[in-house]
């Protein structure tokens, strides 16, 4: 019966979390409660994968030497405690530990994954449209983040996630399904890509549109590869359904065309102040990317300044006291890289590559063999556009972003636990 029971709030709580990571943090909060209560009862099954799999012991080092580190800092600054953006608990919930829970849950329920990624997509687009606002819209302020929902911090990163994943999902099931795509199924897939790239152009976001657009060329460079080399009779159809993709987006842009000229042109003069290394041209261009870099620069020396304790987890207020910068109301680096490195030192930092590169390097194993034909091309373009865009953003300070990539990272651990031996001990063994 504990079986049942364990098994049924999982997958429950697998569906709720999927729906709602935009939608409501409170039901977000009781999906991940729901997620761990299931695992303490199914706890000796759970055991028996996680004491033979070193990924554990090292997500278990890496949370408790964050949690302690982040408890003694906060002791001898007290100011610790108040940082928001990041609080030092935001990072301790991305070291992997909510992740495993999730990611074994996800291989114990892995015939749902599929209608898990689409209800994931589902929520997205739901909870975008939610926020919204049409009297901005309709007074013409169509490129600007706060027009397009909320938290507008994160609207950019969660469009690109879902124009990103409807793409490959549509392509990917044309091309390699092995049931025919019902024509109301590739109108909504359809409807849900203009509806995500809409809200990505309008969130005026540009390290999500340079991480998308990264994530997408090389996409489709490599798909077009692998099918003139393994299924050539499929080329001529990849094709057509790319141009016909990118077609539809273009009644977008060119109804956006004068604010995203303006977007753009700045864009272009930071990439050259970039290339001729002048912060100046840049701070010209555009004050946030300025400001942007200098927080790079401030924060690179901040690790050399205490490379090994760190500063502690949001503690950028801390760095700026101290080298008097007039950069003081920033709340974090924006470079969750950097936050990390300057937070726990470089053990923290060593620490959190070795979690984060084991589960990377697995799946990339058996990313190949597993789930249905979309699943892992969509979980490889999500996580390089995750890791594109949290060289410019922190996208973990904030319910949306960290859900979506505790919940990102659930996915890429669950293939730790594929194939695993059938004789382990059931969930209801005592």
């Amino acid at each position: 019966m504990t079986k049942g029971i364990a098994s049924s709030l999982s997958l429950f709580s697998l569906y709720l979390l999927s729906l709602t990571v935009v939608l409501s943090t409170a039901a977000v909060n009781i999906a991940l409660f729901t997620i761990v209560f299931s695992a303490v009862l199914a706890w000796p099954s759970m055991w028996y994968d996680f004491r033979r799999n070193s990924l554990f012991w090292l997500t278990l080092a890496l949370t408790l030497y964050t949690i302690t580190h982040s408890l003694i800092s906060v002791y001898y600054h007290p100011s610790l405690a108040e940082s928001s953006n990041p609080h030092w608990s935001h990072i301790a919930r991305v070291t992997g530990i909510l992740s495993l829970f999730i990611g074994w849950w996800i291989a114990y329920h892995r015939r749902h994954v599929p209608y898990l990624l689409m209800t994931l997509l589902a929520g997205l687009a739901i909870g975008l449209f939610a926020g919204i606002d049409l009297s901005a819209l309709l007074n013409g302020s169509a490129v600007h983040r706060g027009t397009w929902g909320t938290p507008t911090n994160e609207v950019g990163y969660l469009s690109a996630v879902g124009f990103v994943g409807c793409f490959i999902g549509i392509t990917q099931v044309i091309l390699f399904g092995s049931k025919r795509l019902s024509t109301l199924a590739l109108i909504i897939g359809l409807t849900a890509t203009l509806f995500f790239f809409t809200v990505l152009l309008g969130s005026g976001t540009r390290g999500a549109w340079l991480a998308a657009t990264i994530v997408l060329v090389s996409y489709i460079a490599l798909l077009f590869i692998r099918l003139n080399k393994h299924h050539p009779r499929h080329t001529k159809r990849y094709a057509l359904v790319t141009v016909f993709l990118m077609t539809a987006l273009v009644p977008i842009l060119y109804a956006s065309s004068s604010s995203l000229e303006n977007r753009l042109d700045s864009t272009w003069k930071i990439a050259k102040g970039v290339s001729e290394f002048d912060v100046k041209d840049i701070n010209a261009a555009d004050p946030s990317s300025g400001a942007r870099i200098m927080m790079w620069q401030e924060g690179i020396k901040a690790i050399a300044d205490r490379p090994l304790r760190g500063w502690g987890l949001g503690g950028k207020h801390l760095v700026a006291e101290q080298d008097g910068s007039n950069l003081k109301n920033h709340p974090h680096f924006h470079n969750l890289y950097i936050e990390i490195a300057v937070g726990l030192g470089l053990p923290g930092f060593i620490l959190f590559i070795l979690v984060y590169g084991k589960t990377i390097v697995t799946f990339m194993k058996k990313e190949k063999t597993n789930y249905e034909d979309f699943t892992p091309a969509l979980l490889s373009a999500t996580l390089a556009l995750s890791l594109l865009v949290m060289f410019f953003e922190l996208r973990v300070g904030q319910t949306p972003g960290r859900t979506f990539f505790i919940l990102l990272i659930g996915y890429l651990i669950s293939f730790q636990f594929l194939g695993r031996n059938s004789s382990r001990p059931e969930p209801d063994q005592d």
